[in-house]
C-alpha cells in the first residue's frame, strides 16, 4: 500500500528511508542480502513533480571505480558466454550491437516472426519501393510496432551514436531512400509564427523515414558487421531463470518451453514490458512509476510525391504546432520511394477522425493552410492510419535493487510521447552508455563474469541521467495542456525565470539565425541545454529582445503571421521543434539543473 504523502500517479514507493545519495560503495562483488522485497522510491522530477528521492547507494560507482574493481574469488573470470536481449526493438538491436564486442554471442527474440526473416540485400531494398498497399501489410506482419510506417525521425545525436555502434549505417539508410535534411529546412508554424531557415548548414546529421526503413536497416547492418549476433522471430519470454537465492538471473524460459541460459539478460521489450511482474513475483519490489497523459491522438497516411516536390530542396518538411488555444497540429513530410506522409495529431482528446473525409477536414482545420497545400495535390496511397495510447511512462529501475546479469533499457524504462521524437535517440544514447560502461572494464577483449558484475547497477544510473532532459522537456510540453493527467511540478522561481528565458529565445528563433543555430544542438541532443544560459550572446540578445518589447508594441501587420511558403520568410516562432524529428523546449528545471554529462558517453 502505498504512503498516505505520496503523489497520485506514482507506483511503488518506498516508505522506507534510503542512504544518503553522495555516498559511494563498490558495486562490484557486493554481498546479496537474503531474498526480500527490495524497496523502490522516487526522487524529484521536474514533469512529474514526484517526491524527492536518493539514488541507492550500491550503484553511485563511476565508470573509473568500475574500471578498477577487483571481483571477489568467487566470480567466475569465465567469459558470460551468450547474452539475450528480449525485443528487436531499435534498443533491442542497438543493444546487441553494444554488447557484441564483449560476449561471445548475442541472441535478440521477439514476438513477431517477421523480425528474423532473411533477404539478398538487393531484395531488402526493393521493399522500400513498393505501393502503399505493400507498406500496410508489412505494418500488419509486424504487430510489436503498430507504428511501424509511421514517420519517425533521428535526432541528431541519435544517428551519430547509430553510425558509431554500426559504421557504414546511415549510407545504408539513405541508399534504401532515408530523407538526410537540415533542420533549417523545416518550416515550423506556433504561436503566431513561421520559422524557417533555410540557409542555415549546422551539420546536424538527421534521416527521416518509416520506421520500417529504420528498423530494418539496423537490423541489416547489424547482421552483417556482427557475426555473433543472431535473431529469432517468433519467441515469446515467459519467465526469467533464476539462481537458488534468485539473486542472479540466469536465462530466459520460453513460451514453449525452451528453455535459454544467458550471462546477461537485457529487457528491451517496450512500453509493455512484463519485467515488473517477474520481478515481483521473485520477492522484488516493482519500480516506482510516472504517467503524463496529454491524451494525443494521431493519424498519418502516405502519398505519392508530386514532381515538383521532388525538385524542390528548400524544404524537408512543414509543420503547424498544436497549442493550448487550438490543440491540433500536422505535418506534410517527405520520405522515402517519394512518398510524402501526412501527420495530424489531437491533444486533450480532439483527435483526427480515420475516415478519409474526416482526415481532410481535420488538415483544413489547422491554423495555417501550408500542410493541407502540400498534400492536395498529391496521390493518396492508404488510408489513414489512426494511434493512440501513447502517454509518457517512466519507471524507475535506477532507484531499487536489481538482481545481477539483468538491465533494463528503452521503452522498458522510459517511453515518450512519440510526437517529439526522442524515443529512437534515447536508445541510441543508452546504448552507447552501455558500450562504454563494459569497454571501460573489458577493455578490447571479451568480458568475463567478473568484468560483468555490477555493470547493471551502474549501468541503471547512467541510463537514469540520460532519460532525465528528455522526460522532463517531453512532459513540461504535455503539461502546457489543461487535460493532461499526471503529477505537475511545483516550479521555484529561478525555474520561472529560466522557463521565461527560453520562451524568449523561442521567441526570437525565426528572425534570427543565430538564436535558431544556439537552440538546435540542444534540441538535438548534441549539447546540453545548459548551454543556453551560458551564452553571453545569447543572454545579450535575450535582454534587448525584453527592452524593445517594452518600449513598442508590435502593429497588427508585424503580429501576422506570413507563410513561408508563399513568401520566404517568418517574423518569430519557436524553433523548429516538429514531429518526430527534434525535442521540445529544455524544460526549466533540466537548465537550471546545470550539466546532465553521463560518464563514458562520448
Amino acid at each position: 500500500m502505498l504512503h498516505s504523502k505520496l503523489p497520485q500517479g506514482i507506483q511503488g514507493a518506498s516508505r522506507e528511508a534510503v542512504p544518503a545519495f553522495g555516498l559511494k560503495i563498490k558495486p562490484v562483488g557486493f554481498q546479496h542480502a537474503p531474498v526480500q522485497k527490495h524497496r523502490g522510491s522516487i526522487r524529484q522530477n521536474a514533469a512529474t513533480g514526484s517526491l524527492p528521492l536518493k539514488r541507492q547507494i550500491h550503484a553511485q560507482a563511476t565508470i573509473a571505480e568500475v574500471k578498477s574493481s577487483t571481483a571477489p574469488d568467487a566470480v567466475s573470470k569465465s567469459s558470460p558466454a551468450t547474452a539475450i536481449v528480449l525485443g528487436a526493438s531499435i534498443a533491442g538491436l542497438l543493444s546487441a550491437a553494444a554488447l557484441s564486442d564483449y560476449v561471445e554471442s548475442v541472441i535478440v527474440l521477439d514476438k513477431d516472426a517477421f523480425v528474423s526473416e532473411e533477404l539478398p540485400p538487393d531484395k531488402l531494398k526493393e521493399q522500400f519501393h513498393c505501393k502503399g498497399d505493400d507498406y500496410l501489410r508489412r505494418a500488419r506482419s509486424r504487430k510489436g510496432v503498430p507504428q511501424y510506417i509511421q514517420l519517425h525521425g533521428l535526432l541528431s545525436r541519435g544517428a551519430k551514436v547509430i553510425e558509431d555502434l554500426l559504421p557504414g549505417w546511415q549510407q545504408l539508410a539513405q541508399d534504401w531512400g532515408a530523407w538526410h535534411y537540415e533542420p533549417g529546412t523545416v518550416k515550423t508554424f506556433y504561436n503566431g509564427a513561421w520559422t524557417y531557415h533555410p540557409q542555415v548548414k549546422l551539420g546536424l546529421s538527421t534521416l527521416t523515414a518509416t520506421r520500417d526503413l529504420i528498423e530494418q536497416s539496423i537490423r541489416t547492418q547489424l547482421l552483417a558487421l556482427k557475426p555473433n549476433v543472431s535473431i529469432r522471430g517468433g519467441a515469446i519470454a515467459e519467465e526469467l531463470m533464476w539462481d537458488d537465492s534468485k539473486t542472479t538471473v540466469q536465462g530466459v524460459r520460453l513460451k514453449d518451453g525452451e528453455e535459454l541460459k544467458a550471462g546477461l539478460v537485457v529487457d528491451a521489450s517496450g512500453r509493455r514490458s512484463k519485467l515488473p511482474g517477474w520481478l515481483e513475483a521473485a520477492g522484488y519490489e516493482r519500480p516506482a512509476e510516472a504517467h503524463v497523459d496529454s491524451h494525443i491522438g494521431y493519424s498519418m497516411r502516405l502519398y505519392e510525391m508530386p514532381e515538383k516536390e521532388k525538385q524542390d530542396p528548400s524544404w524537408s518538411a512543414i509543420y503547424v504546432r498544436a497549442s493550448p488555444d487550438h490543440p491540433r497540429g500536422g505535418i506534410a513530410m517527405k520520405l522515402e520511394n517519394d512518398y510524402i506522409i501526412g501527420g495530424m495529431f489531437g491533444y486533450s482528446g480532439d483527435h483526427p477522425p480515420g475516415d478519409v473525409e474526416g482526415h481532410v477536414e481535420f488538415i483544413k482545420s489547422l491554423r495555417q493552410p501550408d500542410v493541407w497545400d502540400k498534400l492536395k495535390d498529391a496521390k493518396p496511397l492508404t488510408a489513414p492510419m489512426c494511434y493512440a495510447g501513447t502517454s509518457n511512462v517512466r519507471r524507475y529501475y535506477e532507484n531499487i535493487r536489481l538482481p545481477e546479469r539483468l538491465l533494463v533499457i528503452g521503452d522498458s524504462a522510459a517511453a515518450f510521447n512519440p510526437v517529439y521524437g526522442q524515443g529512437m535517440t534515447v536508445s541510441a544514447m543508452e546504448a552507447e552508455a552501455l558500450h562504454n560502461l563494459i569497454k571501460a572494464k573489458a577493455g578490447k577483449g571479451k568480458a568475463s563474469a567478473a568484468d560483468m558484475a555490477g555493470i547493471p547497477a551502474v549501468f541503471q544510473q547512467m541510463a537514469g541521467k540520460i532519460v532525465d532532459f528528455p522526460w522532463d522537456a517531453s512532459t513540461g510540453e504535455d503539461f502546457i495542456y489543461p487535460a493532461t493527467e499526471g503529477v505537475r511540478p511545483e516550479k521555484s522561481w529561478v525555474e520561472k525565470q529560466v522557463g521565461a528565458y527560453m520562451a524568449d529565445l523561442l521567441g526570437m528563433a525565426s528572425g534570427d539565425a543565430a538564436v535558431f543555430s544556439a537552440l538546435m544542438p540542444v534540441f538535438h541532443m548534441r549539447s546540453g541545454p545548459e548551454t543556453l544560459l551560458t551564452n553571453p550572446g545569447l543572454i545579450a540578445k535575450v535582454l534587448m529582445h525584453r527592452a524593445k518589447r517594452v518600449l513598442q508594441k508590435p502593429s497588427a501587420s508585424q503580429a501576422a503571421a506570413a507563410s513561408p511558403t508563399q513568401h520566404g520568410h517568418g517574423i518569430a516562432g519557436p524553433a523548429a521543434g516538429a514531429i518526430s524529428t527534434s525535442a521540445p523546449l529544455p524544460s526549466a528545471k533540466t537548465a537550471a539543473s546545470g550539466p546532465k554529462q553521463t560518464a563514458g558517453m562520448k
